[in-house]
């Protein structure tokens, strides 16, 4: 299939272009699913306000969450 080393490096080069090409198109369409999700969220009044306490105890859940 190949007649030489840098054959093969090229088309693996090739690949993996591709392949990181549309995975960030997935991610990005991903993205902008859930932009989508919460803009409807926010015409839909499905959100809260928080003040400074507030939003440092909920990175603070989160990053408990996390550990």
């Amino acid at each position: 299939m190949y007649t030489n080393a840098s054959e093969v490096i090229r088309e693996a080069l090739r690949f993996t272009h591709t392949h990181e090409q549309l995975l960030n198109e997935i991610k990005l369409e991903r993205l902008r699913g859930k932009l989508a999700d919460a803009e409807q969220d926010i015409l839909e009044q499905r959100y809260i306000t928080l003040d400074k306490v507030g939003v440092s105890r909920l990175f603070s859940g989160l990053k408990n969450r996390q550990s």
